[in-house]
């Protein structure tokens, strides 16, 4: 890759099973404005195997250099540092896995990156890379490092590493989690929290809350490898009550659910309505949808229920560009979701892309035909 070269160093680390302190600092490299809540959710599962766990984050407010990785893995005894990893940031990552390296640390990297170019990320100093979703993963892990004598990392699924003769191994694909409701709730205390705590007492990131896994969709330009296609969904009864927890603990009224799509299951959007407006105080909230996934009567039921607002991923307003990258939304929908949703009280988001490399003038001119239809329905 250029700018850096790969270390192809034969770690040890992967090999051991004594760990000195069982502390594990789990870092965000790419800058962000809020708390990721993925990094709380991993942390929740190593919690429950003994370990201690950290999170440090990049962020706009307060943005880290490469020694700042290294003086908090060592203030915080770090055994084991766990990095999530986006491709735009590749270069400045890989620097920060050379420094960990560098100090005798363990590193593990997941994330969308890491799952599609596994054997690259190791070639740069990762001792292992967590493909797909992470929480079973760590999950076993964490038991080997615990001593359990029947599990190896060869009878590991999802990772790749360096055995002790250097090799690269890549283990079997590790089907993906059916039941998210075994999963422990996240932990948010993981944070050093007044870096994401506004003037106004608002914690950025700590609004978001997940009610489903997984994308049905076949978009093209979206990496489906970690969550999948397959839908899965947390009990609705347990997603009530992780917002309940967090209004009495962090005093949240106003919720983003982070779902791909929140309205694929139309039954189960009104059972998850029925259940929030019995929330007292009463809550507001906001989703992301695909614009052939909404009615009127299912947007008022959302209304009523506290949906104040709805980001449609319309992505285009040409038809040849719907098709190319499988949509598989029509360009009506697209018009009439914002609108409808505008009617019945909601603020509008639209997502729209352009630059595709077949696209032409009159491409981009028909994006800019549905802008016009639906300009007085989006929240500008």
């Amino acid at each position: 890759m250029k700018g850096l070269t790969s270390m192809n160093i034969p770690l040890k680390a992967t090999s051991t099973k004594v760990l000195k302190h069982g502390r594990v600092l789990l870092v965000y490299p790419t800058l962000i404005t809020e708390a990721p809540i993925t990094l709380a959710m991993l942390a929740s599962v190593m919690q429950k195997e003994g370990f201690t766990v950290s999170a440090l984050v990049n962020t706009f407010r307060r943005p880290l250099g490469i020694g700042d990785y290294i003086s908090a893995a060592k203030e915080f005894e770090a055994d084991i540092v766990g990095i999530r990893m986006l491709t735009y940031n590749v270069l400045n990552t890989y620097k920060i896995i050379k420094a960990l390296k560098g100090e005798g640390l363990m590193v593990l990297v997941g994330g969308p990156h890491a799952t599609d170019r596994p054997e690259e990320v190791i070639s740069y100093g990762a001792d292992i890379v967590i493909r797909n979703e992470g929480e079973d993963v760590l999950r076993d892990l964490c038991q080997y490092w615990n001593g359990r004598e029947d599990l190896s990392l060869e009878a590991i699924g999802g990772i790749t590493y360096r055995d002790v003769n250097g090799k690269v191994r890549s283990t079997a694909t590790r089907p993906i989690l059916r039941d998210l409701s075994a999963l422990p709730p996240p932990d948010l205390d993981v944070f050093d929290i007044d870096v994401f705590r506004q003037s106004d007492g608002l914690i950025k990131g700590f609004h978001r809350i997940y009610t489903s896994r997984g994308c049905p969709g076949r978009c093209t330009y979206c990496d489906l490898n970690v969550f999948g296609q397959k839908l899965r969904f947390w009990p609705v009864s347990a997603v009530i009550d992780e917002i309940k927890n967090r209004i009495e603990k962090y005093g949240i009224t106003s919720f983003t659910i982070t779902d791909d799509c929140f309205t694929i299951s139309k039954k189960r959007v009104y059972e998850f309505c029925e259940q929030i407006s019995e929330i007292s105080p009463k809550v507001v909230w906001r989703v992301n949808s695909r614009a052939n996934l909404v009615k009127r009567e299912m947007l008022k039921v959302m209304k009523e229920a506290g949906c104040h607002m709805i980001i449609f991923g319309l992505e285009s307003g040409d038809p040849e560009t719907l098709r190319k990258v499988k949509k598989d939304v029509k360009l009506e929908d697209n018009i009439n979701a914002p609108l409808i949703a505008a009617d019945v009280g909601m603020q509008v988001y639209a997502n729209l892309m352009t630059g595709f490399p077949w696209e032409t003038v009159e491409n981009v001119n028909n994006n800019l035909k549905l802008i016009h239809e639906i300009w007085d329905a989006v929240y500008l």
